[in-house]
């Protein structure tokens, strides 16, 4: 299936693009600013599920129990 973010050239920025998915939820809502909760973060942008987000002003808790990892993600 494709998606309407994908056909407009969306970047994506999780594994398998659920964050493009979860967009096409809320692409029709104006201004729409969510809260999210990514547990096991990983890295800031590489195969993030919330990097697409923040970067459209919502915000959110994210939580990496590895420390070389979260040490990433804290420098952006």
């Amino acid at each position: 299936m494709l998606y309407p973010s994908l056909l407009y050239g969306s970047t994506s920025y999780s594994q398998e693009g659920e964050d493009i998915v979860l967009n096409f939820l809320f692409e029709n809502k104006e201004g729409y600013k969510g809260f999210y909760v990514d547990i096991g973060t990983h890295h800031p942008f590489r195969f993030s599920n919330t990097a697409y987000f923040y970067k459209q002003g919502w915000q959110g808790i994210n939580i990496e129990p590895t420390p070389g990892a979260i040490e990433v993600f804290n420098r952006f």
